[in-house]
């Protein structure tokens, strides 16, 4: 009876590592921070995806955005293959998008604002 208990709680472990992180959490099992539905018109957060794909390394990307007017802060994300940066206004974000479009550099307006709390 032992042997079949012990039989059952591996394949118990086995199917739980099989199915990932529970749903709402992330990589490491932790809770992820709630998304607020923000006004699209008041995100003041660019987003560039797939910047290392396009050949811009984060050092260049920060870089760039960093020159650009109304920068606040910038956080890499590997997972996206770029990051976020954080502008003054909704409306220097925008420039920035275009900024980044003109050299190439792949840039949207993220779907919410970068808190600059840590």
């Amino acid at each position: 009876a032992a042997a079949a208990a012990s039989a059952a709680a591996a394949q118990a472990q086995a199917q739980a590592l099989a199915a990932g992180p529970p749903q709402g959490g992330d990589a490491a099992g932790g809770p992820r921070r709630p998304r607020i539905p923000e006004d699209p018109s008041q995100v003041d957060t660019v987003a560039s995806v797939g910047a290392i794909e396009a050949g811009v390394d984060v050092a260049s990307l920060e870089g760039f955005f960093a020159q650009l007017p109304g920068f606040v802060a910038f956080k890499a994300n590997s997972r996206m293959g770029g990051g976020f940066a954080k502008f003054a206004s909704h409306q220097l974000a925008l420039q920035a998008v275009e900024a980044a479009g003109r050299e190439g550099v792949p840039a949207s307006i993220a779907r919410s604002s970068m808190s600059t709390t840590s």
